[in-house]
């Protein structure tokens, strides 16, 4: 399966997948299987992981 994401979000979950030292692809099917297994559970909006790659780009610039 492929997805496209906006750089800003793939880079936030590079960097996230990082911090965790696992494959982004792990944590991206840990991200998905949440979502479908616990729908109620709090997850970010987009907004909200968009900041947090400007945040990101902008500590590491």
């Amino acid at each position: 399966m492929s997805v496209r994401v906006p750089a800003s979000l793939a880079e936030t979950l590079r960097a996230q997948a990082a911090t965790e030292r696992i494959p982004t692809s792990a944590l991206i099917r840990r991200i998905l299987a949440r979502a479908v297994h616990e729908p109620d559970a709090l997850v970010l909006t987009v907004a909200q992981v968009e900041e947090i790659a400007r945040r990101v780009f902008r500590e590491s610039a």
